[in-house]
């Protein structure tokens, strides 16, 4: 005969079931009439582990603490610990914020946590900037959303005028294929909906602006409702083996608007090759196709031309 268990969700310790023999007319009990059976409980049912998350956060610059809200999704069973650090982002540590790196341990029925960053308010007129919070290492749950950023609104510009800023996020551009680069010219804050004409200057190493380079205007549109414009830099074919040339653009202070952080960006325009000579002087080079024939073979060869 086989004993059973069936599953419950009891927490109970561990049970027995006796089995006897009974007398009867048809038959003579021995000695071992009868025997035990002990079923062991599967004890308390197993808990998913509680995950931790930490929220973004948006504040002025002036509001002196940004506070991330730490959570956990049910509360833990046994403390819970975690660690909470700041990383970089546009804002620099030390200079915007001021960088922390603490535990936060959540006791048995807690569910939140604070964690407060300490802003710095300068006076420079700044684009909007962010920072992180980190968290690593938790101990007794699982980590969700694992990193949160915190966007610091600047408080410098003068009320109702953009602030103006400009990157170069493709900073290569190429003679090879003509490939270009580009800056982004971007504003925030003032009149969205109305454009903004932006006066900036183009100078840098030996590369000219609509020789080197196709023309750049020293006065930049950004259309009305758009919060940027990328400006392209567009190399111009030459055979003249120049070395690798750069393209500064900078920003021109206006009334009109506020300059923001970076005020100049630069792309560098790689030279399309050069080779040299068997004297050692430099020359562009160019590719001729010449054919050839010898041995009843024809066919043709790319070679170097000076």
């Amino acid at each position: 005969m086989t004993i059973t268990p069936l599953a419950d969700n009891l927490v109970e310790t561990s049970e027995t079931v006796v089995f006897a023999l009974t007398a009867n007319a048809a038959y003579i009990l021995g000695s071992a009439d009868s025997a035990t059976v002990t079923i062991a409980d599967s004890g308390p049912a197993p808990q998913a582990r509680p995950m931790i998350s930490v929220a973004d956060v948006t504040v002025g610059e002036d509001q002196t603490y940004a506070d991330f809200i730490v959570r956990l999704s049910a509360p833990g069973t046994q403390t819970v610990s975690v660690r909470a650090l700041n990383s970089q982002g546009t804002a620099s540590f030390n200079t915007d914020y001021v960088h922390g790196d603490t535990t936060l341990n959540f006791a048995v029925g807690e569910t939140v946590k604070t964690v407060r960053v300490i802003l710095r308010d300068d006076t420079v007129a700044e684009a909007t900037e962010s920072f992180f919070l980190d968290l690593v290492s938790a101990v007794n749950a699982d980590i969700g959303n694992s990193q949160a950023t915190a966007t610091i609104i600047d408080n410098d510009g003068t009320p109702g005028t953009p602030l103006v800023l400009v990157t170069a996020p493709d900073a290569s551009a190429s003679e090879v294929g003509l490939d270009p680069g580009s800056f982004v010219i971007t504003r925030s804050g003032g009149a969205q909906n109305l454009a903004l004409d932006v006066s900036v200057t183009l100078s840098g190493s030996t590369a000219t602006n609509g020789a080197d380079y196709a023309q750049i205007s020293g006065i930049v549109t950004i259309p009305a409702n758009q919060a940027s414009l990328t400006v392209a830099v567009t190399p111009l074919a030459d055979n003249a083996a120049e070395g690798n040339e750069t393209v500064v653009l900078a920003l021109v202070a206006n009334a009109a608007y506020s300059l923001g952080t970076p005020t100049s960006a630069t792309v560098t325009i790689a030279d399309s090759g050069s080779f040299k000579h068997g004297d050692g002087e430099m020359a562009s080079h160019r590719h001729v196709a010449a054919q050839w024939q010898g041995a009843g073979h024809r066919g043709i060869c790319w070679c170097g031309v000076i």
